[in-house]
């Protein structure tokens, strides 16, 4: 699983598109008492001017990568000291923990959308798919949604958590019972160990990604610039923005000559 999630994918790119994002250069000197009002005394902010943009918690302060770190929330009001999102967050943002504020130039649905249209743009990625386990005297497994043709197939040799050990298989080959049908993988029935996992590596679109902590599977700075380039794109490219637009080009243009396709490599834990 990729380190980077649908919340770092906004923060880049909102930082690419210049002054679309407001990074806070100190913790919050104040919190609201809930998950859905942040105080910050040092604020001077008009009215509501802040409607519908969002509020990235950045970084929590008193326990690191825990609740509300890493979450978005739209901007649903404001006051000259206070920001109210909704839906709130799960837990409040307190006295030294940091935000991200993106002005209300797109909803949180339009970066949605506009991720998984940039993502799946670059077309078929290598993929990486756990669903399948083993059954005692089973050799034949229907192969899971959006797999059509295994690179690789990888077995699970330790069940604890974090450390499956994954062993490259071999002698496997896949067959299908009718033109169209989903593919069954076939195994080598000494190959079969019941209740440890399948690792299957395949090539298909970038997943759908929604929910905040939901993982981007390409490099960050290459799904940052096509995430970049389609939003300064939807807004409209004009003088005002153009000297913007052409370094986010000319950074995309440089992350993608870097990237090259590969597949997961599947040891302890499953990397870039």
């Amino acid at each position: 699983m990729s380190a980077y999630t649908l919340t770092n994918l906004i923060q880049a790119a909102a930082i690419k598109m210049g002054t679309l994002a407001a990074y806070r250069p100190t913790p919050v000197p104040t919190a609201g008492g809930s998950a859905s009002v942040i105080t910050d005394s040092t604020l001077a902010l008009n009215v509501n001017e802040l409607v519908k943009g969002l509020v990235i918690v950045t970084r929590s302060h008193t326990a690191p990568g825990t609740a509300p770190e890493g979450q978005i929330s739209s901007i649903a009001s404001n006051t000259g000291t206070t920001i109210t999102v909704s839906p709130a967050f799960t837990a409040t943002v307190e006295i030294g923990d940091e935000i991200m504020v993106i002005r209300p130039k797109y909803a949180l649905a339009d970066w949605r959308r506009t991720a998984n249209v940039a993502l799946q743009a670059l077309g078929d990625i290598p993929l990486w798919d756990t669903s399948l386990t083993m059954s005692a005297g089973k050799t034949e497994y229907t192969l899971p949604a959006g797999v059509v043709e295994p690179l690789e197939v990888w077995m699970q040799t330790n069940t604890n958590s974090g450390d499956n050990e994954w062993v490259k298989m071999d002698g496997w080959r896949t067959q299908v019972a009718l033109p169209g049908a989903t593919k069954t993988l076939v195994l080598q029935a000494d190959n079969v160990t019941p209740t440890y996992k399948l690792g299957i590596v395949y090539m298909g679109m970038h997943p759908t990604v929604y929910a905040y902590s939901d993982s981007i599977e390409i490099p960050i700075e290459l799904a940052a610039g096509m995430l970049a380039w389609y939003m300064i794109n939807r807004g409209g490219i004009v003088s005002k923005n153009q000297t913007q637009a052409d370094k986010i080009l000319s950074e995309l243009n440089d992350a993608k000559a870097r990237f090259t396709p590969r597949a997961p490599k599947p040891t302890k834990f499953l990397t870039w």
